[in-house]
């Protein structure tokens, strides 16, 4: 498939990745969570960012840890909730940084 052959590809000096469909990634288990939805068709990107930040953040204090769990619900879990108004918190501080950076970036040409 195009996205195993496009990851197996690298132009980079450093050691491609496996591709996609490698057998490692087979062996790589895996955890189907009940989680929070994006309420539009724009804010996917934005709710993937807080799924990660917060397990990033929390996943090892879990109790019960995910994995432990057969049918883990996010919103059972206090330390990973969030709503749309934290996702829109999250959109203004991303367009704060990269304005931020953009007039950073301007004054140093």
């Amino acid at each position: 498939n195009k996205m195993a052959r496009r990851a197996g590809a690298s132009s980079s000096s450093a050691e491609a990745p496996p591709p996609v469909d490698d057998p490692k990634f087979r062996l790589m288990e895996t955890k189907e969570v009940k989680a929070p939805r994006q309420h539009n068709h724009s804010d996917c990107g934005l709710y993937m960012l807080q799924f990660i930040e917060k397990l990033a953040k929390h996943a090892s204090a879990l109790k019960p840890p995910l994995e432990n769990t057969p049918h883990p619900s996010w919103s059972a879990y206090e330390e990973l909730r969030f709503g749309k108004e934290d996702v829109r918190q999250m959109r203004r501080d991303m367009k704060r940084d990269i304005q931020l950076l953009g007039e950073q970036q301007a004054g140093g040409a």
